[in-house]
């Protein structure tokens, strides 16, 4: 089990400071495994509640991915989400609807699970000013 699914974030956060380093050391800082390690990272300082770090971590994931994956690879739209979510905790909900409504995410037709999960967030951001 990992620090990351036992909760410790801030060991998990350490590790993957560790492992971003190695890759630097390595000259290897532009490759997938960076990516998912950024991204990683901001998944951790969201559920930390840092959702301002997270988001530099997200698009640090993304300028990653751009360079190396095509526009329709499912990590481009996995990143893009978490982007999104990124302002929706920041509440800028404008912002998070443009990332929602991103032009890579025609890739979810064939990632259905995505695309609903990405609907049922755009239609509870739309909603929740309504609701207040």
């Amino acid at each position: 089990m990992t620090y990351y699914e036992m909760k410790d974030y801030s060991m998990a956060l350490s590790y993957y400071e560790k492992i971003l380093h190695d890759h630097k050391q390595s000259h290897f800082e532009v490759s997938s495994s960076v990516a998912t390690v950024n991204n990683n990272m901001g998944l951790a300082y969201n559920l930390m509640e840092d959702h301002s770090k997270a988001l530099l971590y997200h698009k640090t994931a993304f300028d990653i991915i751009e360079k190396i994956l095509p526009s329709s690879h499912s990590e481009v739209g996995i990143v893009y989400n978490n982007i999104g979510l990124d302002y929706y905790y920041m509440e800028d909900y404008s912002t998070s609807i443009k990332y929602y409504k991103k032009k890579h995410l025609k890739f979810m037709k064939n990632h259905f699970h995505l695309l609903i999960q990405n609907l049922l967030k755009l239609m509870q951001i739309l909603v929740e000013p309504i609701m207040i």
